[in-house]
């Protein structure tokens, strides 16, 4: 649903801002409507498990920073790139018989697990971007974008004590994945002074595109990790010459 309100929008912008910007376009006013520009984005990046393949085991919520910048054109679209990444987070768990763990039920001689799991992800992105002004008067404009981002995802799994006793040799399994996956964003932002700007944004990225990942030790296991989309939350500032 956000996917489809996020290009939705982006198309409308681009559509409504088009009739305008191609009415009287030339060489010229294209070159002197070029104005790039850089920020930081601080974000609250949703990212769940499916519980029965990994819900149990790793973090879902990260703080990250997307640091980027690109190029306004024709007052109404822009291109944009980026680069995001998360903190790494670790999580404690302690998964009983009956539990699922990875999509297998624990039974009584896999006793009760005492895990610890970490994860972060990190991505290039790049997008299309387009602008509509709502109170020009305040510089105030609505803002969407469609796009595409290279992400890398690790994440690691430690089994340090079985029934309440620590292990000698801690069972360590590592995962490191990468996808290109669709994303789309919707905010709206305010430029004051000409130069300084301020944006609130959300963005949707399909990172149930990691699914049935295995560990790097043994790629034929049969405990299977699977990632739910990512939601996105941000607020940031930008310069923009």
């Amino acid at each position: 649903m956000f996917l489809k309100k996020a290009i939705a929008t982006t198309a409308l912008l681009t559509s409504m801002g088009g009739g305008v910007a191609y009415a009287s376009l030339d060489t010229s006013d294209f070159i002197g409507s070029l104005r790039p520009y850089a920020g930081v984005d601080l974000q609250r990046r949703h990212m769940g498990m499916e519980q029965a393949f990994g819900g149990n085991i790793w973090d879902r919520n990260f703080n990250q920073l997307d640091l980027f910048g690109g190029v306004r054109f024709l007052e109404y679209f822009g291109l944009n790139a980026g680069y995001e990444f998360t903190e790494r987070k670790v999580r404690n768990n302690v998964l009983n018989v009956g539990d699922t763990r990875l999509g297998s039920v624990l039974t009584a001689g896999d006793g009760i697990l005492s895990e610890r799991g970490k994860n972060k992800i990190n991505a290039w992105h790049v997008d299309f971007m387009g602008f509509l002004p709502i109170c020009p008067r305040y510089h105030v404009e609505l803002l969407g974008s469609v796009g595409l981002a290279r992400a890398h995802l690790k994440m690691q799994e430690i089994i340090y004590a079985q029934n309440g006793i620590l292990a000698n040799n801690p069972v360590v399994r590592n995962y490191s994945e990468k996808r290109t996956l669709a994303r789309a964003s919707l905010g709206v932002q305010t430029i004051m002074f000409d130069h300084l700007g301020v944006r609130l944004s959300g963005t949707w990225e399909d990172t149930s595109r990691f699914k049935n990942l295995k560990p790097i030790e043994n790629r034929s296991a049969t405990t299977l990790a699977k990632v739910q989309d990512s939601i996105i939350y941000g607020l940031g500032i930008f310069y923009i010459y």
